[in-house]
């Protein structure tokens, strides 16, 4: 069990700017441009993942005949952990209408159902993180288009 912190951080990538995010044993590189990019994780996540992109662009740089602009690009590579707030945790249009719901059925502050559907989302990624692929339910999450 992964014991949540208020503490949220992303893997970025300062070269090309964009972020690393580790879904199911799998890598994904992109811009934080929707709701389901820019994973955000624990301190101890975040180090697994730039621990897992150095040991492989290491044994990607002893590979011959590799492309001159893919060497140049792993060798330029700089990963950083940086702290993101939870007001940067996107949610998806359903998920808003979720907690719209939630605060009037709970009588909490719309604010407040907000950062729970935030907090909620990104219990989510830390399950995905080591999420294993041979359970029927991960095709079941790649045909909803959860990733």
């Amino acid at each position: 069990m992964i014991v949540m912190s208020n503490k949220i951080y992303r893997v970025l990538d300062e070269e090309s700017g964009t972020y690393i995010s580790k879904v199911a044993g799998f890598i994904r590189s992109e811009k934080y441009t929707n709701v389901d990019s820019a994973y955000v994780y624990s301190k101890e996540q975040a180090t697994k993942i730039v621990e897992l992109m150095n040991y492989m662009r290491d044994h990607m740089l002893k590979e011959e005949n590799l492309p001159s602009g893919l060497e140049e690009n792993l060798r330029n590579q700089t990963l950083a952990i940086i702290e993101v707030e939870l007001k940067d945790v996107k949610l998806s249009l359903e998920e808003i209408a979720r907690a719209l719901e939630s605060a009037k059925s709970k009588k909490i502050p719309e604010e407040q159902a907000f950062r729970n559907a935030q907090w909620e989302r990104i219990r989510r990624y830390h399950d995905y993180f080591d999420y294993d692929i041979s359970t029927p339910s991960h095709q079941y999450i790649y045909m909803r288009n959860c990733f």
